[in-house]
């Protein structure tokens, strides 16, 4: 999935927000030893694991995610109720946030360029 400004940003997201749901971080649940677990049956693919989280970047994006939530935290708080509660319906989200739920798009896409900002200083 490439999103236009975060040149490889993606990449480095997508470890951390694994990272955070393995160890129980900004998601408000313990995460499950038996989730790395998958089933043999014939229909998954040869290596159905996805790779292996790469923990000191993931440590660096949680760094620029904490500093992001002392500066912006409408930012952060954007990054987190989309990334780490996808269960909820759009339209609670969006109350939650304050902003009309067709607007949850662009203001994730802001706030993840702000995080990728943080990340770079």
């Amino acid at each position: 999935m490439a999103e236009n400004g975060l040149n490889g940003f993606g990449a480095r997201f997508e470890n951390w927000r694994r990272w955070c749901f393995a160890n129980g971080r900004h998601v408000g649940r313990a995460g499950s030893a038996e989730g790395g677990w998958r089933s043999p049956q014939h229909w998954y693919p040869e290596d159905p694991r996805p790779p292996a989280i790469d923990v000191p970047d993931a440590v660096l994006v949680n760094q620029a995610f904490t500093s992001l939530a002392l500066l912006a935290p409408r930012q952060a708080r954007i990054i987190k109720i989309i990334t780490f509660r996808p269960y909820l319906r759009p339209q609670y989200q969006a109350q939650k946030l304050g902003i009309h739920y067709l607007q949850l798009g662009e203001a994730y896409h802001r706030a993840k360029l702000a995080l990728a900002a943080r990340l770079s200083d």
